[in-house]
């Protein structure tokens, strides 16, 4: 066979720092943004990101050549870096 096509699809959910609720609804939407953007810049595909004040949804797909941990592990870092940084006392 020739080629391959693959299409995974994951929807991850991961919960803030001892599920407190950190992300208020006004800065939520800044938030999704940035993790999306995390999302593409690693070469993945965003479909949908919600989530309520202690915990975030993501739905995306992901390419085949690298571990979903490595993914999840940046979206991580990025993110909570960001935050601290952007919305001090959040």
């Amino acid at each position: 066979m020739p080629g391959t096509y693959s299409r995974l699809l994951y929807h991850v959910v991961f919960s803030t720092k001892r599920r407190a609720a950190m992300i208020k609804s006004e800065i939520q939407p800044r938030v999704h943004e940035y993790l999306g953007g995390v999302i593409r810049g690693e070469r993945g595909t965003p479909f949908q990101i919600g989530g309520m004040p202690d915990h975030v949804h993501l739905l995306f797909s992901w390419r085949t050549d690298e571990p979903i941990a490595m993914l999840m592990r940046k979206v991580k870092a990025h993110s909570s870096g960001w935050i601290h940084r952007t919305f001090p006392g959040a």
